[in-house]
């Protein structure tokens, strides 16, 4: 009777998942203390079936963790053996640190010096984004010397993927009304206004993934198969419809999302936050539309503006966990959020993916607002707290065919480029930034994927809604 059944046997349902991941958490802790099937284990099997039957919700688990704190402190130990999703173990750590906090056994984090932040692995260093450049360079087929014929046809199996990959995407944006963003897939399209072709940013971010896979471009070369093109064939497919998907499900969600923003700008620019790591993608989106809207469309083509009109886009994105709320002190935060220039005479608006908005309610409160004002600067995909959902989310999504609430937990479970923040630190400089640790090469290729679709496409959104002002003509065809 092994974790994986135990796991299993509880039967999870979205209501039970915390529950369920805790105590397999916990028995995973208590096998390691002898790593044998012994006494711990049949020790642990009695507590999953006793608790397994009571109360379910998050709430609980964290009401349990209060009352038990030998229970969180475990939790702590053993959730590193958890093959679950970052998002999902994070929520689980934080009420259990949360309750150690409040019990007297942990202490408030400050914000910790340079030398105390965690390694990581998965980071791209230069060395490693040279060599990726390098091999971008072989895939091209401008740097073909010395290159063994094994390591050409491996090339030449990635090239041809990717290429069908991106052929499939652009029928799927014609299918879907994206038919301008489809003929940007184009390589002569996409350098006319200013842009890199995308499969010439794929094949660099596939690059990444080889030269980070296999420990250096030195090892791919000398053995090619230390990258398993059978995964890294399930990367492509993946990243390409996490690619799709956005355009699918989120980019008329996001559209919503950045209508309201401009509404509430028209009076005068306002700061628009979005939350990490969840409201990532709408940031890069919104980004796109700040920097495009300084460049026109003279005679058909992008050129940059001459002229200094005030853009009134403010985006900011912030990382800011719920775990910063219980493990950092309130001068930590404050000091944080005011180097950010987050300020309660900026007045802020927030935006998350859902559900209560707790961690904007938070920093509102903190900066000084009273709780009558915080339904009018936070703004969420979904939400029961009548105020915080933006308007016509819901009628988007059922125009649409998918249910509002489970994409907005896919997008929260989404591969990002980074696992959730651990903490603060002052680099050399002085500068508090958050403690963050690379995601795997996998996770950061599918990301920089989609990141790609979110830039690209409100990139030529704002591009044409540019031209339409000035009465004149962006083509792209």
């Amino acid at each position: 009777y092994n974790s994986n059944d135990i796991f299993n046997d509880i039967k999870i349902s979205r209501n039970k998942f915390y529950r369920a991941a805790y105590l397999h958490a916990y028995w995973k802790r208590m096998v390691a203390c002898d790593g044998t099937f012994n006494y711990y284990e049949q020790e642990s099997i009695n507590i999953i079936r006793e608790r397994s039957n009571g109360p379910t919700s998050e709430t609980q688990l964290a009401f349990n963790f209060r009352h038990n704190l030998d229970d969180a402190e475990l939790v702590l130990k053993g959730i590193k053996h958890l093959d679950l999703e970052t998002g999902a173990k994070q929520k689980i750590i934080e009420q259990a640190q949360a309750a150690l906090i409040e019990g007297g056994r942990a202490e408030q984090f400050e914000i910790r010096d340079t030398e105390s932040i965690p390694e990581s692995p998965n980071q791209l260093t230069n060395e490693r984004a040279a060599e990726a450049w390098q091999l971008g360079r072989i895939i091209s087929g401008d740097e073909q010397e010395g290159v063994t014929d094994e390591v050409k046809e491996y090339l030449l199996d990635v090239k041809n993927k990717i290429a069908t990959e991106v052929a499939s995407i652009s029928h799927q944006l014609v299918s879907n009304g994206y038919i301008d963003d489809a003929r940007l897939l184009d390589a002569d399209e996409a350098k006319r206004i200013g842009m890199v072709p995308f499969e010439t940013t794929f094949f660099k971010l596939v690059s990444r993934y080889i030269v980070q896979s296999a420990g250096g471009l030195e090892q791919f070369l000398v053995s090619p198969s230390s990258v398993d093109i059978k995964e890294l064939s399930k990367v492509i497919h993946q990243a390409m419809k996490e690619y799709m998907l956005v355009y699918k499900h989120d980019v008329p969600l996001y559209d919503k999302v950045f209508d309201t923003f401009d509404e509430l700008s028209k009076e005068k620019v306002v700061p628009e936050i979005y939350l990490g790591r969840d409201g990532v993608y709408a940031f890069y989106g919104r980004k796109a539309q700040q920097l495009a809207s300084k460049w026109e469309v003279k005679d058909g083509e992008r050129v940059r503006k001459q002229d200094k009109e005030t853009v009134k886009i403010a985006p900011k994105y912030l990382v800011f966990p719920r775990t910063y709320m219980s493990n950092l002190s309130p001068e930590a935060q404050h000091a944080y959020l005011e180097q950010e220039g987050i300020t309660k005479e900026v007045d802020p608006h927030f935006f998350d993916t859902g559900y209560k908005g707790t961690i904007p309610e938070n920093i509102l409160i903190l900066l000084g607002y009273d709780k009558k004002s915080l339904e009018d600067h936070i703004h969420l995909l979904t939400s029961d707290i009548a105020g915080r959902e933006l308007s016509e989310m819901q009628t988007t999504a059922s125009e649409r065919g998918y249910d509002l609430r489970k994409r907005v937990i896919d997008i929260e479970y989404s591969p990002k480029a980074t696992t959730t923040s651990e903490g603060l630190y002052r680099d050399e400089k002085g500068k508090i930034r958050p403690i963050e640790v690379a995601s795997t090469p996998r996770d950061q290729l599918i990301f920089q994927t989609v990141k790609q679709g979110i830039w690209r496409h409100y990139w030529l959104k704002s591009l044409h809604a540019r031209a339409e002002h000035d009465n004149k003509s962006l083509v792209v065809y």
